[in-house]
C-alpha cells in the first residue's frame, strides 16, 4: 500500500493517468472513498479530478485499487486537497 497526497485547484482539472504492469492483464479498477468531484473512467484507465468553490477541504482516505484477472490487487490509498477560492 503506498499514500501520496495531491493539491488540485478550483479550476484546475487534474487528470491520473493509469499504467498498471505486471500480472495477468486486463485489469478491474475500482475508486472507493472518493468526493463526487472525482470519477474513475475504466475504459481510458484515469482518474479525473475537477473539483468546485464548494468543494475546498481535505479529503483523506482515497482508495484506487487495481486488480488483474488472477485476483491479484495493487492498491494505492491517496488524499486530495481544494484549497478555498
Amino acid at each position: 500500500m503506498t499514500g501520496c497526497s495531491l493539491t488540485v485547484y478550483v479550476g484546475e482539472e487534474r487528470v491520473i493517468n493509469l499504467f498498471p504492469s505486471g500480472g495477468t492483464p486486463p485489469y478491474s479498477y475500482d475508486l472507493l472513498g472518493a468526493p463526487s468531484f472525482m470519477t474513475l473512467d475504466s475504459a481510458d484507465r484515469r482518474v479525473e479530478v475537477n473539483p468546485a468553490c464548494a468543494d475546498a477541504g481535505t479529503y483523506p482516505g482515497i482508495d484506487l485499487l487495481v486488480t488483474d484477472t488472477a485476483g491479484q490487487a495493487g492498491q494505492l490509498v491517496f488524499s486530495v486537497k481544494v484549497p478555498a477560492c
